[in-house]
């Protein structure tokens, strides 16, 4: 149930993208990104939110690890604040707005859910998941940039 809403979701943001606000950018760039649009800009977004991500998780850490295992122990330990919260959402949408020119709504989806799911299988410890997660996803976005520049050719 949540899969078919949130696919009708994207398909609504981007027929509203495309089509009624007149982004510049088509359907296809909009779902799967397209590597001849990639600026500079991009790369600079890309690299703030990267840096960002690491300094809040270096920093927030254990104090997103208690807020997210048990919220009334992480009050009384000074971690139950809305701020973290805010905090961790706006990275990840700063994240998210950074992956879409590059590889688009579906595909920004698919590396945001799938590799952590998958390394969560295969793994219990907090560190091990977030490192594996980060190695898939950049081995996953790897081969895609791969097989899209050899179709390019």
């Amino acid at each position: 149930m949540a899969s078919r809403r949130s696919t009708r979701i994207i398909a609504l943001g981007v027929i509203l993208a495309s089509d009624v606000f007149h982004s510049g950018s088509g359907v296809e760039g909009l779902l799967f990104g397209s590597l001849l649009l990639i600026d500079d800009g991009d790369l600079a977004l890309a690299a703030v939110a990267s840096a960002l991500a690491l300094a809040a998780t270096w920093a927030l850490g254990p104090r997103w690890l208690a807020r997210g295992f048990d919220p009334v122990a992480a009050r009384s330990l000074g971690a139950g604040a809305g701020a973290l919260d805010v905090v961790l959402l706006g990275l990840i949408g700063l994240a998210s707005v950074a992956a879409l020119s590059t590889v688009g709504a579906l595909l920004a989806t698919a590396l945001f859910v799938v590799p952590a799911a998958t390394v969560r299988l295969l793994t219990d410890r907090l560190r091990t998941w977030q490192v594996a997660t980060v190695v898939l996803v950049l081995v996953a976005r790897h081969l895609l940039l791969r097989r899209r520049l050899a179709a390019v050719r």
